[in-house]
């Protein structure tokens, strides 16, 4: 009896840990798409071509809510043509102890998270070309263009300053 529950619990852990993979795939292969690493890279790039910084804070092999930010809309066509077009995005990605996964960069994102004040995941800053924080979010619900929209509020907002 006890050998058939502990055989469930093996194969249901298997089964759970193959789910979302397309979506850490998605964020995490070779071709990073629209996404950098280098935080101080993409603050320099946006300062010369005078975009904004989209920067996610996630936790994307772990949190539920990091993923179905991911899958809703950061992996959506609206968003990654307004992005390809309109900022500069940084992924910062993190463990469920709060360390960096990616190894190149893990001091610089380890730092990033404490600067910051991030306490939970995702979450997403807005910040202007020169590096200031103007919006703070995470998932909203509605889709990839209700966040396309929400990012161009914020901006325009913004600028109208």
């Amino acid at each position: 009896m006890k050998t058939g529950w502990l055989a469930g619990l093996i194969v249901l852990g298997i089964m759970l840990t193959g789910c979302d993979q397309d979506v850490v795939q998605a964020a995490t292969t070779e071709d990073p798409g629209i996404w950098q690493y280098d935080f101080d890279r993409a603050l320099e790039q946006a300062a010369a071509e005078n975009k904004y910084i989209f920067v996610n804070l996630s936790g994307l092999r772990w949190c539920g809510w990091c993923k179905a930010l991911e899958k809703e809309v950061l992996s959506k066509p609206s968003f990654i043509d307004y992005a390809q077009e309109s900022l500069i995005c940084v992924l910062l990605d993190y463990n469920s102890s709060g360390r960096a996964t990616n190894k190149e960069f893990a001091q610089q994102h380890g730092a990033l998270l404490k600067r910051y004040k991030v306490h939970s995941f995702p979450t997403v800053l807005i910040m202007n070309p020169e590096g200031k924080v103007i919006e703070r979010a995470g998932y909203r619900k509605n889709g990839a263009q209700a966040y396309v929209d929400f990012i161009k509020k914020v901006i325009a907002d913004d600028r109208g300053k």
